[in-house]
C-alpha cells in the first residue's frame, strides 16, 4: 500500500470529522433544555479530549506489549471499553420516555432529575 492511501484516507477521515462535530450542537440543540446543554457541551467535547490523552499512550504500550500481534490490540481494547458505554446510553435513550424530552426541550423542566411521573402528576392538577 503506498503512502498515497494513506493520505487519501486520512483527508476522508477529517472530511467525516468535519461534519460530525457540528452536528453534535445540533443534537443538543434538540435533545437537552437551555439550562443542561452548557454542562453536557462540556463534558462530550472534554471527554474527545480526555479519549485522546488515554488512547495514545495505552496504544503505544499495546504495540509494544506483542499480545494478538500487537497493533490490532489498539483496536480491540478501546472498542470493548466502548461497548459497555455505548449499550448503556443506547437504552437510556430507548427507554427515555417521550414526555419526558418533550418537557425538557419545551422548558417545563430544567432538570436532568425530572422524571416522567412528575409530568403525569403536574398534568393531572
Amino acid at each position: 500500500m503506498s503512502s498515497t492511501y494513506v493520505i487519501v484516507i486520512r483527508v476522508i477521515q477529517g472530511l467525516v470529522s468535519g461534519l460530525a462535530f457540528p452536528s453534535v450542537y445540533n443534537l443538543f440543540r434538540v435533545w437537552t433544555g437551555l439550562e443542561e446543554r452548557a454542562t453536557l457541551m462540556s463534558v462530550v467535547f472534554s471527554a474527545v479530549a480526555g479519549a485522546t490523552v488515554v488512547n495514545f499512550p495505552l496504544a503505544s504500550l499495546l504495540c509494544k506489549s506483542g499480545l494478538d500481534g500487537g497493533w490490532p490490540m489498539v483496536f480491540y481494547v478501546p472498542g470493548n471499553q466502548i461497548c459497555p458505554y455505548a449499550i448503556t446510553m443506547y437504552q437510556n435513550v430507548l427507554l427515555c420516555d417521550r414526555s419526558y424530552r418533550i418537557a425538557v426541550v419545551s422548558g417545563l423542566s430544567t432538570s436532568c432529575f425530572w422524571s416522567p411521573r412528575q409530568a403525569s402528576e403536574n398534568n393531572a392538577e
